[in-house]
């Protein structure tokens, strides 16, 4: 089955703060048993999270194509540069295939609001 997205493209979307501009760059496109396509897309512009920490700057996230779909609202760019993702991915392909983490398949911005919430709150504690 086709997919709407292809590496290069780069989406504006609605990040969990309202003065910031976020933008999803798709990185690369797989096939997926279980869900279609995965999408790999960095985040810029708006707090991420790490494996430890939450970072600002561009993280990778391995993507439904309908978490995808429900977080972008425009179209920016279908040639944007794509940033070297090729460790991380390596990581999450190793992992994913032998069954040990999962994709997102909500809207982003319920991501990124709850890891915000949980880093504040760890903030406030220190």
């Amino acid at each position: 089955m086709p997919t709407d997205f292809t590496g290069g493209q780069q989406w504006s979307f609605a990040g969990p703060n309202p003065d910031e501009s976020p933008t999803l760059t798709i990185c690369r496109v797989d096939p997926d048993e279980r869900h279609g396509h995965l999408v790999f897309v960095v985040v810029d512009g708006t707090w991420t999270p790490t494996l430890t920490n939450v970072q600002r700057g561009p993280s990778l996230f391995p993507c439904t194509e309908e978490c995808v779909r429900s977080s972008v609202s425009k179209l920016l760019s279908t040639n944007a540069d794509v940033p070297d993702i090729e460790t991380d991915y390596r990581y999450f392909a190793d992992e994913y295939g032998a069954g040990n983490v999962g994709v997102f398949d909500l809207p982003l911005t319920n991501y990124l609001e709850s890891y915000k919430r949980i880093h504040d709150a760890r903030k406030a504690r220190t």
